[in-house]
């Protein structure tokens, strides 16, 4: 009977959370794309599928490839159309709710209560929500690593070496989806090495499983970079490049990375520390209830106990030292934070009974009412972005005559995926490439929000270019809406009748 009502709990979650995620799209038409990132993983997917047709490997790409992977089978299902992408994200978000109920009833035993609440609360979370619908590998990567925490746990129980392999197996999903997630192999070694001292484990058994779990992991990341054993160098491995860690960045808040520079209002280890206590993860009403979860902890087995507190551990220490704040990289601390909530809530229940067991219910509610009003309003913020650059689009198409070049920085992606405008990317041009589209038969035209340009990108390539073009060039102004400026290209070269100027030097 109880094997029953926990799987009809799991159903039920799982409906919830899929129920949520699919009625947005078809309320709002919004397809998953925006900014920058989600076009980059569509645009791959079309070319994994591409390369995989004719038994190519995986070309070179930015991000690991595991979500791209999973959208270019899905493309198979749905077609070559951004739903693919959106669905890959609504089932992996919406499976995410149930296995955070599954972890807190495999953490504490009969804890049905408190894990429905987390569970509920991981199905109408507002970032869950919003990675969920979009066309980017978040909620993917989410939902592999959560899995693999579900099959440690098992494992740390019965040390069957089925779940160890589970889990390696989910792990090298979870990294081959995002490289985050390969901070959780720490905890999860040191939980098995607990489990297995307890155990008594004979070194051949531990040597054994240590090195099923290694194969497992890496045979699953290393599927990548078949493609790179004739290369220069691996690929995939873009945004580890970049990401340059500095324990010192936990206290700036000012800070200058490859994307310009930042005026932050918190100091970045300060950020990273709020989602115990933000509504778009853990509404504040759960707060109290999460910290008492930590501090039960003490009564759970040393190895899962180990796992729980370690997993959060490392990665706030490494978003904490990274240079950028992004509400989109703390969504790798929700799950554990969310185990806590459900060990919390079951622990207040089990202090009493009568009245206080009425008042614990009583906050659930409305913490769970906050956390999904929390939700509709960052999703209305959310839909309206992408709205506003649509419309913004479709106003620069009105305003240029049929076939005109407009290079752009932003809506890059948006203007050429909404409209017939040939977009080019400002960020990659040069001097030397803009002296022949500024001044040739065919002048291009110019949008961009200055203000942003100036503040965030002062000395990168977005704003040398631009200067370039105002000061060598000629810039003369068509209109402006909604902070964008639009231009036409080559004024001075016009007005000279003569050949453009000679390029000047980058950076």
């Amino acid at each position: 009977m109880r094997w029953g009502t926990k799987w009809r709990d799991v159903a039920s979650l799982f409906a919830l959370s899929l129920g949520m995620r699919a009625v947005v799209p078809l309320g709002t038409g919004f397809d998953g794309l925006y900014g920058q990132d989600p076009f980059a993983y569509y645009g791959y997917a079309l070319q994994l599928r591409d390369a995989l047709a004719v038994l190519h490997p995986p070309p070179p790409f930015f991000w690991p490839i595991g979500y791209p992977l999973l959208v270019a089978a899905a493309f198979a299902v749905v077609g070559a159309h951004p739903l693919a992408g959106q669905l890959v994200s609504v089932v992996a978000g919406a499976t995410v709710a149930p296995v955070v109920y599954l972890l807190v009833r495999e953490a504490a035993g009969r804890a049905r209560a408190g894990a429905l609440v987390a569970g509920a609360v991981a199905a109408v979370g507002p970032q869950l929500l919003l990675s969920s619908l979009s066309v980017m590998s978040d909620a993917s990567g989410l939902a592999w690593v959560t899995l693999s925490a579900l099959a440690m746990l098992r494992y740390l129980r019965r040390l069957e070496v089925r779940w160890l392999a589970a889990a390696a197996f989910a792990l090298g999903w979870a990294v081959l989806t995002r490289w985050v997630y390969a901070l959780a192999v720490i905890p999860w070694a040191v939980a098995a090495a607990i489990a297995w001292r307890a155990a008594g484990l004979r070194l051949r058994s531990v040597v054994a499983a240590a090195a099923l779990a290694v194969a497992v992991g890496g045979a699953v990341i290393g599927v990548q970079f078949a493609g790179d054993v004739r290369g220069v160098g691996p690929s995939h491995v873009g945004d580890l490049q970049v990401v340059s860690w500095n324990p010192a960045n936990a206290l700036l808040a000012t800070v200058r990375n490859s994307d310009g520079v930042f005026h932050y209002r918190y100091p970045i280890g300060v950020f990273y520390a709020l989602p115990p206590l933000h509504p778009a993860f853990v509404f504040p009403v759960f707060t109290p209830f999460l910290l008492l979860g930590v501090a039960s902890l003490c009564s759970l087995p040393r190895a899962l106990a180990a796992l729980l507190a370690g997993w959060p551990a490392v990665v706030w220490m490494f978003l904490a030292g990274i240079a950028w704040e992004n509400p989109r990289f703390s969504l790798a601390l929700l799950v554990p934070l969310l185990v806590f909530v459900g060990l919390g809530v079951q622990r207040a229940l089990e202090l009493d009974a009568g009245r206080w067991r009425r008042a614990v219910a009583g906050a659930c509610a409305v913490g769970l009412v906050g956390a999904l009003a929390w939700s509709v309003r960052d999703l209305r913020r959310f839909v309206a972005e992408k709205d506003a650059a649509l419309a913004m689009s479709r106003w620069v198409e009105s305003e240029l005559p049929p076939g005109a070049t407009l290079l752009t920085f932003r809506l890059t992606n948006t203007v050429a995926h909404y409209t017939s405008v040939r977009a080019v990317e400002l960020y990659n041009e040069s001097p030397a490439s803009l002296t022949e589209r500024a001044c040739g038969p065919d002048a291009p035209y110019l949008l961009l929000d200055v203000g942003n340009l100036t503040a965030q990108w002062s000395g990168l390539s977005p704003h040398l270019n631009f200067l370039w073009l105002r000061d060598e060039a000629g810039l003369a102004e068509v209109g402006r809406r909604g902070g964008y400026t639009l231009w036409r290209v080559g004024d001075l070269c016009r007005h000279a009748g003569e050949a453009p100027p000679p390029a000047v030097s980058g950076p």
